[in-house]
């Protein structure tokens, strides 16, 4: 998670290299929240997506289809699930 503590973040600016997957996945959130906070938009998250995986236009926006279909339809269905049938 890129929520590490302050410590390490400042040892990073500091030119240190990250020691965790978290320190990592905090290096790789920084610029995709300074995008985000520039321009709050779906085009902002396409690019963002586009730049981190280095996909093309069209398979960004069908994997984003895909993120946007497993959010809002597919967990909501597994969520009753979970209540009808009881967790794992």
């Amino acid at each position: 998670m890129p929520f590490v503590p302050k410590e390490n973040r400042e040892a990073m600016k500091n030119g240190e290299a990250p020691k965790t997957v978290g320190d990592q996945c905090y290096l790789e959130y920084l610029p995709m929240m300074e995008a985000w906070k520039k321009t709050r938009r779906w085009t902002t998250v396409h690019n963002e997506v586009k730049r981190v995986f280095g996909l093309s236009d069209e398979v960004t926006a069908k994997f984003l289809a895909v993120l946007v279909f497993v959010i809002k339809e597919a967990m909501p269905y597994e969520h009753e699930k979970e209540k009808e049938n009881g967790p794992i």
